[in-house]
């Protein structure tokens, strides 16, 4: 992976509730790790997961696995649940490109 080497497949199944994962679901969680890796470095930047601190680093991680829990389970929820989500995504990662580009200049 590039960028989100704290994004590891056991906090994904912990997060999704997965207990024993056959080996469908666990190609699934890999290929969803290595997309949101992908997203969070063209949303935030390549370095971001150098760059910040480990407040930063949290937030980081709680989108991945927030947008890992959307691609998972995009049929489970209401529209105004995804709305929900995705609002609460835009703001985190508003917060984290604005945490990048500060520690890009301090």
């Amino acid at each position: 992976m590039i960028g989100v080497d704290f994004l590891i497949d056991q906090d994904v199944y912990d997060y999704l509730g997965i207990d024993y994962p056959d080996e469908m679901v666990a190609r699934r969680v890999r290929s969803l790790i290595a997309a949101v890796d992908a997203y969070l470095i063209g949303a935030i930047g390549r370095d971001y997961a150098i760059a910040v601190g480990p407040e930063s680093l949290a937030k980081a991680k709680e989108v991945g696995l927030m947008l890992i829990a959307e691609l998972y389970e995009n049929d489970a929820s209401s529209a105004k649940e995804r709305s929900t989500i995705r609002n609460l995504l835009s703001s985190m990662l508003l917060q984290l490109q604005l945490d990048f580009e500060e520690s890009r200049y301090c």
